[in-house]
């Protein structure tokens, strides 16, 4: 089975105005209903998340948004437990696997990118408590 990548635009992730409960609430309205995949042949087409859970399976999903650097809304969709029929809540907890991999690179560009590392350094010059041998 073929596993695609849907995204957010990010400028919706990122639009930094005041949240009132209408503009949250159209705001979040457009997140669900503008997922792209990633790659496509057709960047106009858009996605609805209950749908691409449905499609993938996906009993249950929670997504946060955060805006300046705050959470702005947090929902959950679908099951956390499909067989007890217990929906998912923004509590539910999730095996995330590998996804802090690409989270911890984001990150380590981004303090790269300010100047505040460098990626030639040894990095065990910027470890505190946690030491890794030399090999």
């Amino acid at each position: 089975m073929s596993h695609k990548l849907y995204l957010i635009p990010l400028f919706i992730l990122l639009l930094n105005f005041k949240g009132s409960a209408q503009t949250i609430k159209k705001k979040k309205a457009m997140v669900e209903n503008s997922l792209f995949e990633v790659p496509s042949s057709d960047s106009t087409k858009r996605y609805n998340i209950v749908d691409r859970m449905r499609f993938h399976k996906a009993p249950s999903i929670s997504l946060a948004v955060i805006n300046g650097g705050k959470i702005e809304w947090s929902e959950a969709y679908g099951y956390a437990d499909v067989k007890e029929n217990r929906l998912a809540t923004v509590k539910t907890l999730y095996q995330v696997a590998s996804i802090s991999k690409t989270i911890n690179a984001f990150y380590i560009m981004m303090l790269w990118q300010q100047g505040k590392i460098s990626l030639d350094e040894d990095i065990r010059s910027f470890l505190r408590t946690w030491k890794i041998e030399e090999n």
